[in-house]
């Protein structure tokens, strides 16, 4: 029996995704997400069990909107890394809502490692459940009613299951709610530094509490990711779908006469439109998706980067999908950067820009970088959104349309045209003197029988909530697709992952017990030791030291995971490995040479 837990377990359907071409990755990409509809088993996003607690929980935000002042409550949204960014960027569209129905701001974001993890990776924090009560304490100090959403992929975040634990332990004023893609006996149950618990003993507590109708679980099986434990995908856009389902349906029925039960009808039919939506964008789009994944393919392959250009909260969205690549595929924090227009003003955030030049994300910022630097083979990806978008305004009027100009075929600068069905189109006139490529994306048409009696305003919220989710899986492929072109990826694994925190560490052994066939969990390890340390012999001192000591110095290092594999595969010195790898231009070249595919 497989206890490997569903998040971090290898997807048959991907297996052979580092030998695909552009456009055979996008439909094995099309095949995995559609299981967040599909499930895998009969505890899948349309279950009775999933669906009966999604609607409990959206009668519930309902009841709260409705009844209390804005000023009492708290609806926070707590993760860490894809799931914290998430929180942030769900509960920002959703106050810009609720302001619109004089409702007030009252829904808030707990991100581990804080606002600078909006912007890059701060994993070793996640891995503090006591600053996770700190971060929730802070929001809710001098609120009288909570309800508290902790998003954890795998179950696995210490800093949400302290938040969660600290939650059922003051029920008079919290209720809790845990998001997560695995049965709860599968949550993370490892010793954290510092705690008395595990996710497992938390998740246990939690699934009593919900049983006394204190709480809930929401937690479909989606299967495992395209690339193995890369929840920023499958989880990622589930996430997104749920919280929005359930957030948009309960702002819907304010002021209605809900007194009747909510039926798990309501909350199904906005589920299907995600779920036809899905389908319709991958089927329409493929072209598309595969051309961006060719472009960022050969920029990264070329030792050159990936730039997102984009406005509004839509344009946060490949913000947040470049933060994610550090972590996810060893790569650098400027291999893949996004930038918004407004920049920290718009975002509302602390400028860290102003610390660190990554961290300059503005499109002033894009182009005095581009007006200071003489660049080739960056692959410039630039959305628009409609004829008035803030970005085409950029280009027509302002700086930005000369340094694209510039840029123009000395790199790759392509316009991807994001077009409403019903609106009118974006015109195309004069843009070819700013872009090699112009790609059009019609997003699709659904059936909106559902909302018949939605209200206009929430209607276009969800509309633009469906759309953003499209434009998630465009530059989710993007980086994905050009991340497994520059060999980042063997079979459908990462294996130059960042080892930065408690969950990655343990992936990272499982990682190279996979590349290596046969090799033992304990020579895994001394092997990943080895790597961290450079050394050929792990002394008991270090052998003895906590996991968060070995991830916070494995942190600071590059290739930890392949020279560990090599070592591992080789028996040899930490010398002939590092040599060894210094031999191939990408780390999967060195792989596929010592370490044997999976039987």
């Amino acid at each position: 029996m497989d206890n490997t837990p569903f998040t971090e377990r290898s997807n048959e359907i991907t297996e052979k995704i580092d030998v695909s071409t552009p456009a055979e990755m996008v439909e094995l990409l099309r095949l995995t997400d559609s299981e967040i509809f599909s499930g895998v088993n009969t505890e899948g996003l349309f279950s009775e069990r999933v669906l009966e607690s999604i609607s409990g929980v959206t009668s519930l935000v309902e009841e709260f909107l409705r009844n209390f002042p804005p000023e009492d409550i708290a609806i926070v949204l707590a993760g860490c890394g894809t799931s914290g960014r998430l929180g942030y960027l769900i509960s920002k569209v959703c106050n810009k809502l609720t302001s619109k129905l004089s409702k007030g701001r009252p829904f808030y974001y707990s991100i581990a490692g804080g606002n600078k993890s909006i912007l890059t990776s701060q994993e070793a924090p996640e891995d503090d459940p006591n600053a996770g009560v700190q971060s929730l304490l802070e929001i809710c100090h001098n609120k009288k009613k909570v309800i508290y959403f902790g998003i954890t992929c795998g179950i696995s975040a210490p800093f949400v299951g302290g938040q969660l634990d600290y939650c059922m332990k003051h029920l008079d004023k919290f209720i809790p709610v845990l998001l997560g893609f695995n049965p709860l006996n599968m949550a993370r149950d490892v010793e954290i530094v510092g705690w008395d618990k595990t996710l497992r003993t938390v998740a246990s507590d939690l699934n009593v509490v919900s049983l006394e109708g204190k709480g809930f679980v929401i937690n479909p099986v989606l299967g495992g990711e395209a690339i193995t434990g890369s929840s920023r995908m499958k989880g990622g856009t589930a996430t997104k779908v749920i919280l929005e389902t359930i957030f948009l349906s309960a702002l819907n029925d304010i002021g209605k006469d809900t007194s009747n039960t909510r039926s798990c009808g309501n909350v199904t039919s906005i589920l299907k439109l995600y779920e036809e939506v899905c389908r319709n964008f991958y089927k329409t789009t493929a072209n598309v998706m595969s051309a961006l994944v060719q472009r960022g393919g050969v920029a990264l392959t070329a030792d050159a980067k990936i730039r997102y250009v984009a406005s509004g909260w839509m344009g946060v969205v490949p913000l947040i999908d470049s933060t994610e690549c550090p972590p996810t595929f060893g790569s650098s924090v400027d291999d893949v950067r996004g930038f918004v227009h407004g920049g920290y003003d718009f975002l509302g955030i602390e400028n860290f820009g102003q610390q660190e030049k990554y961290f300059q994300l503005g499109v002033n910022d894009f182009i005095k970088m581009y007006k200071s630097q003489d660049v080739g083979n960056d692959a410039v990806i630039v959305f628009i959104q409609s004829q008035d978008d803030p970005i085409m305004t950029s280009i027509l009027n302002n700086d930005l349309g000369d340094v694209l100009i510039n840029l123009k075929g000395k790199n790759k600068i392509v316009a991807v045209l994001l077009e409403n069905p019903t609106a009118e189109k974006i015109c195309e006139t004069d843009m070819n003197k700013y872009f090699d490529d112009i790609l059009r994306v019609t997003f699709p048409e659904y059936d909106k029988t559902a909302l018949t009696y939605w209200s206009v305003t929430c209607r276009e919220a969800l509309e633009e909530s469906l759309y953003s989710c499209c434009l998630k899986w465009l530059v989710n492929a993007t980086s994905t697709g050009g991340h497994v072109l520059l060999g980042k990826v063997f079979m459908n694994y990462m294996c130059d992952v960042k080892v930065s925190n408690n969950k990655l560490y343990y992936r990272a052994i499982e990682i190279i017990k996979k590349m290596c066939h046969g090799v033992s969990h304990e020579k895994a390890t001394n092997s990943l030791l080895k790597s961290i340390y450079e050394t050929n012999v792990v002394t008991e001192e270090r052998r003895n030291k906590t996991v968060a000591e070995h991830y916070i110095f494995a942190a600071r290092k590059d290739k930890v995971v392949p020279l560990a594999i090599v070592l591992a595969k080789m028996d040899c010195s930490v010398k002939v490995a590092k040599e060894t790898l210094q031999k191939h231009s990408v780390v999967r070249q060195a792989i596929l040479e010592m370490a044997k595919p999976l039987e």
